[in-house]
């Protein structure tokens, strides 16, 4: 059977959720759960000399896309020149095979994690992402990381000359992203990103949260939020963006600095304007 992101039901920040037993939509944090975001099977060494180290969330059958990334924004030349690494996280495939993509088999660049590669596990991507970075890099690593969808393309000579994405490495405490303010759950049931009254009664907004798309920490904040999901007895939302930058965030007593020009544009107008991020996705989604 697999896996399934449930939704979470725990103190939302600054309101405390109705409690409800579990069920298929909910499931507390255990043992096998917590080890299927901390096994991989495959390695990429991460270098803490990097200016800037790119998680980039990506699905098993996407290896056109991996192709293009690898040969646009995140092409050697540019990695080199701006001290950037860059990395592939997938869970396995539907068939639940362990063997590798294609792609992850000649390059080594591409970490699969121990859960089925789903859209309801993109929660286990991130964490599973944050657990490779706390398991990999020095304690006291000062290396920004970024965790970035497959579907968003970078202008990275403006993105690592910014430099106020580096303000917090002395106080490294929070996430810096474009954030989502007072947006509650979607009652739409045709939508994707559609909650139920049964999951969540309440109409209250979540917690700020950070566009899932594209968001920015250090490796102190990982450990925080991952202690923080330890600790508790925390259910996992289905959304991942409002769960990890969002719920989770708020109870690890971390910040959001928000980020204007981490907006997103249409990739057909990154040519004429500055902004740093443009989502392939954006005109369909909109």
């Amino acid at each position: 059977m697999e896996e399934f992101i449930p939704l979470l039901l725990t103190e939302l920040g600054r309101r405390k959720a109705a409690k409800v037993e579990d069920s298929d939509s909910f499931q507390r944090l255990s043992d096998s759960l917590w080890r299927s975001i901390s096994t991989y099977h495959s390695e990429v060494r991460l270098y803490a000399t990097r200016k800037l180290i790119l998680f980039v969330s990506s699905a098993f059958d996407n290896v056109a896309t991996r192709h293009s990334v690898r040969k646009s924004w995140g092409n050697k030349r540019w990695k080199i020149r701006y001290k950037l690494q860059i990395v592939f996280f997938v869970g396995r495939p539907k068939n639940g095979s362990t063997n590798l993509p294609i792609d992850g088999l000649r390059r080594s660049d591409v970490v699969m994690a121990d859960f089925i590669d789903d859209y309801r596990n993109l929660t286990l991507k991130t964490l599973s992402i944050l657990q490779y970075a706390r398991m990999r890099l020095p304690e006291r690593a000062l290396t920004l990381l970024g965790k970035i969808d497959d579907d968003v393309q970078v202008d990275v000579r403006q993105l690592v000359n910014y430099e106020s994405l580096f303000e917090w490495r002395q106080f490294p405490r929070g996430l810096e992203c474009m954030a989502n303010v007072d947006k509650g759950p979607v009652r739409e049931t045709n939508s994707k990103w559609f909650v139920s009254r049964a999951d969540i009664p309440s109409d209250e907004p979540f917690p700020d949260y950070c566009i899932g798309a594209a968001y920015f920490f250090y490796r102190h904040t990982a450990d925080l939020l991952l202690e923080t999901l330890r600790v508790n007895e925390t259910r996992i939302f289905v959304f991942e963006d409002v769960f990890v930058t969002g719920m989770l965030r708020v109870k690890a007593n971390l910040s959001i600095l928000h980020q204007p020009f981490m907006a997103f544009i249409m990739a057909s107008e990154m040519k004429t304007r500055k902004e740093i991020f443009a989502h392939l996705s954006y005109e369909e989604d909109n």
